[in-house]
């Protein structure tokens, strides 16, 4: 399949009524999983479930160009990352300071408000309070979209963080840019094979022992999981009082209580003795099917997966 094939048939499932509803060519042809979702494809042309070949290799692009080390587009990245990390957060909380200071200004059932209203009049009241309202639903969320069309147009302009070839802005989905080292949009190379760290020594997983150990951390995941509800369950059953309706609101309270924290606990806690971290980095992907799919680390860049019989994926 052609990168344009599968770039129309996920434009046409995107317009299907249905959201289970996809194109068959936006199925991996492997193991029938839907790619309509998964931007790895394109830049590594391989499915992120099964690690199976999708797209065709395609046209190389028709003149050379600059690529760029993996640490420099990083570096680059890194102030405009902790610059829109820090930006949603911090709009939020001005939406909510502001919106707490309307309701104290301009509500005549709380003292600040009654003593507002006694001090500077009523009409000032409730211009000041309509000033507020308007700076808590209008300003706040037009300074949020000010700031980050001026952080999307200074990374515009530097070279590193767009794609030679394209034009494609680099700035999200970083991770899937490292580990296959490619444009996510037109899928040609954008940063260069000289990785961080050149270790030849160093243990690496073939495909199918990396598929193993992933199904054998989500088996493990979901055993602790379907135990500690077991051990929930009876010592609600047992200790719950005669009433049937009290017991349903003692066992459904449990699952929001006990369960949700115990599942993020289990994913901890294996993802911290669980073999399937970067060997160069030893550190956790982001995401298996990233590494799946580019048999690259979506961290550091360094080869994770390797598989004699079949050429580099990303080079």
């Amino acid at each position: 399949m052609t990168l344009d094939q599968f770039q129309y048939a996920v434009k046409q499932s995107r317009q299907l009524f249905f959201w289970w509803q996809v194109m068959p060519e936006a199925r991996c042809p492997n193991c029938r999983a839907s790619l309509e979702k998964a931007p790895i494809v394109i830049p590594s042309r391989h499915c992120p479930a099964c690690g199976g070949r999708v797209l065709d290799e395609g046209k190389s692009a028709s003149r050379e160009f600059n690529l760029t080390t993996v640490k420099d587009y990083t570096n680059e990245l890194r102030p405009y990352r902790i610059a829109l990390f820090w930006l949603t957060p911090l709009t939020g909380l001005a939406f909510v300071f502001s919106l707490i200071s309307y309701m104290f200004i301009t509500f005549d059932g709380l003292s600040l408000g009654v003593w507002w209203s006694q001090s500077l009049g009523v009409w000032w009241s409730q211009s000041l309070g309509a000033v507020m309202l308007g700076w808590t639903f209008l300003g706040i969320p037009l300074l949020f979209v000010i700031a980050h069309i001026v952080l999307t147009t200074q990374a515009k302009s530097n070279e590193v963080l767009k794609c030679q070839y394209c034009g494609y802005l680099l700035l999200t989905l970083s991770s899937l840019v490292v580990c296959t080292k490619r444009c996510l949009e037109c899928g040609q190379q954008h940063l260069c094979d000289e990785l961080m760290s050149v270790d030849a020594l160093k243990p690496r997983f073939t495909l199918a022992e990396y598929l193993s150990l992933r199904a054998r951390r989500y088996r493990i995941q979901r055993n602790w999981v379907v135990a500690c509800f077991l051990v929930w369950l009876v010592t609600a059953i047992a200790y719950a009082p005669d009433s049937s309706l009290q017991r349903a609101y003692l066992i459904c309270h449990g699952l929001l209580l006990v369960m949700i924290p115990t599942y993020f606990v289990v994913r901890f806690v294996t993802s911290l003795f669980h073999p399937l971290r970067c060997p160069h980095c030893r550190k956790k992907p982001r995401s298996f099917g990233n590494v799946i799919a580019s048999k690259y680390c979506d961290r550091c860049g360094e080869r994770v997966i390797v598989e004699p019989s079949e050429p580099d994926p990303c080079r």
